[in-house]
């Protein structure tokens, strides 16, 4: 007999603490990740379960779609069980669903319809940290009048409406400045820190900016400029996610983005 999934939406601090250790195999940052959705205007923590079926899934609702930041399914099979009630149970009129989920969920997803877009890497130190401090002058705090370079910038790189998502997380933002112009951003407080830059020079500076701060960078597969310097700083790939589309897909531009906040 065919069991219904149950949904729920997880609405107090008290039940991520019970759900961070039920979902453990997951990742030790998972309480930090959960509290960040909890607290994050249009984010959210869902729980699907199907017996003997579960899924703690993170959500991200944008203007241009829904974004799973996060799936910790209890098994990969779990998506096709509960994956069809996610879908379902998108705002109406939302024109694409993004995932980002680990390569044994990958296949589940492309089996509901979604088309694989992208790799993200997750870098952490094999040794000691390589890097060299952060000097270029050109690098100051975001003011007012960048804003709006920010959200060019974020729109080219993405292709996505994430204005108030942005703008939520710029307190202690920095951006590149060459000439009067924003070459290049970093939103270290977005998730595990946000780098968009047009070119490699102000990518990898911003970078210097960020790895004090936050040792375990998320990259795009295919940003070569980025994946060569960290390796010459002595980072090594530990953790590879894949990033799925259903429906219109937008662009996504991995040269444009240095770091990504979700593992």
């Amino acid at each position: 007999m065919h069991t219904a999934t149950h949904l729920h939406r997880v609405a107090h601090e008290r039940e991520l603490p019970p759900l961070a250790k039920r979902f453990a195999a997951f990742g030790g940052v998972l309480l930090g990740h959960l509290r960040w959705c909890l607290h994050t205007p249009g984010a959210q923590v869902l729980v699907l379960e199907q017996p003997p079926h579960a899924a703690l899934v993170t959500l991200l609702e944008l203007p241009t779609g829904t974004v799973v930041l996060r799936w910790a399914g209890t098994s990969p099979a779990a998506v096709a069980a509960l994956g069809p009630t996610l879908i379902d149970a998108r705002p109406t009129g939302t024109p694409r669903l993004l995932v980002q989920c680990g390569p044994a969920e990958a296949l589940h997803w492309e089996q509901l319809g979604l088309a694989e877009q992208a790799a993200l890497e997750t870098w952490a130190p094999d040794t000691a940290n390589g890097f060299s401090e952060a000097q270029d002058e050109a690098v100051v705090l975001l003011e007012p009048t960048h804003r709006m370079a920010l959200l060019h910038l974020d729109a080219r790189a993405t292709g996505e409406d994430r204005t108030t998502l942005l703008l939520e997380h710029h307190y202690a933002a920095r951006v590149y400045v060459e000439r009067a112009r924003v070459r290049g951003a970093l939103l270290p407080l977005l998730g595990n820190g946000l780098i968009l830059a047009d070119h490699a020079h102000a990518g990898l500076e911003l970078l210097r900016w960020l790895l004090p701060v936050q040792q375990r960078p998320v990259v795009p597969e295919g940003n070569t400029a980025a994946a060569e310097q960290l390796t010459a700083w002595n980072y090594c790939v530990v953790h590879t996610s894949v990033r799925l589309v259903l429906g219109p897909v937008p662009p996504f531009r991995p040269e444009l983005i240095y770091a990504w906040p979700w593992p």
